[in-house]
């Protein structure tokens, strides 16, 4: 018997939307690309407008923290990925490299959108970055370089991270 998260896995993986692969696999092998491309933009966009660099600061530190944390729970766990334990998965030759557990890149993407989320205090302004991690997080699943636990991982610790540090940092 099969365990629940490689089933959902496996399930994911065979209904993907093949013809998207191409697009979907350009998007998830350059988040962390796209990621820095919007912080640098978020940068000169508060500096143009006179605003306050310290949600800037907060959303860099915010994902930058979270993928720490990300890296070392991955040293502790140890965990294969999915395509190192179920070869047929990987026929697409993404190679994430280290361990699988939590994600890394669902990690920053949610770590991305949470900050945001906290910086703008405007749930409507962070949709599209939710949108984004959800996006990522389907991709990472989709191309079997996950498992579904993976991915939940990296979305508590992506949310978890800001949460924390928006707490310290307006703790009164």
């Amino acid at each position: 018997m099969e365990p629940i998260d490689y089933n959902i896995l496996k399930q994911i993986y065979l209904h993907r939307p093949v013809y998207a692969d191409k697009f979907l696999i350009w998007i998830t092998q350059n988040t962390t690309l796209i990621t820095i491309s919007f912080l640098l933009l978020y940068f000169f966009y508060t500096f143009l407008k006179k605003k306050n660099f310290k949600n800037v600061l907060f959303v860099g530190i915010s994902i930058l923290s979270a993928a720490i944390i990300t890296n070392l729970i991955k040293i502790i766990i140890k965990r294969p990925r999915p395509y190192d334990v179920h070869t047929y998965l990987n026929i697409h030759q993404i190679d994430a490299g280290g361990y699988s557990f939590p994600s890394g890149h669902t990690t920053e993407v949610f770590a991305l959108a949470a900050a945001m989320l906290l910086a703008t205090q405007s749930f409507k302004k962070s949709i599209p970055f939710y949108l984004w991690a959800i996006l990522i997080a389907y991709t990472r699943m989709a191309f079997g370089v996950h498992y579904p636990t993976d991915i939940l991982g990296g979305m508590i610790v992506g949310i978890s991270t800001p949460f924390i540090f928006y707490k310290i940092r307006f703790k009164k």
